[in-house]
């Protein structure tokens, strides 16, 4: 029986393509019922005599904290670029680097890269 079963299914399966073309002829007619019944059946649109319910919720913009915050992250990433392209000492910036944790991925203290350059 499941052999028989499964040999029914695969014929089934197989009419899908044929289906899908005759709906796209359906559609290239404007034959609004089969418009209808494939947006309903994919969920698009609620099925007719449903009321469909829409729980569309808009992005809450940025309050002013959050604005600030993120002008001060641009602010430091150009201060971080800066520091790093022209070698400008800011001892601040890596005390608050390592008071934080945070691994940066150049030297901030001019004066140990001269001690560098001396050694080389």
């Amino acid at each position: 029986m499941e052999a028989f079963t499964e040999e029914i299914r695969e014929r089934w399966r197989g009419l899908c393509d044929a289906a899908v073309e005759s709906v796209r002829r359906l559609i290239a007619r404007d034959d609004k019922q089969a418009v209808f019944r494939v947006l309903e059946s994919n969920g698009i649109i609620a099925p007719q005599g449903q009321v469909q319910n829409i729980n569309v919720q808009t992005p809450a913009s940025p309050n002013q904290d959050e604005r600030v915050r993120n002008l001060r992250a641009c602010f430091a990433d150009v201060m971080m670029e800066r520091a790093r392209v022209f070698k400008t000492p800011m001892p601040e910036l890596n005390e608050i680097a390592e008071k934080n944790g945070i691994q940066l991925d150049f030297e901030l203290n001019a004066a140990n890269e001269a001690e560098q350059e001396d050694k080389i």
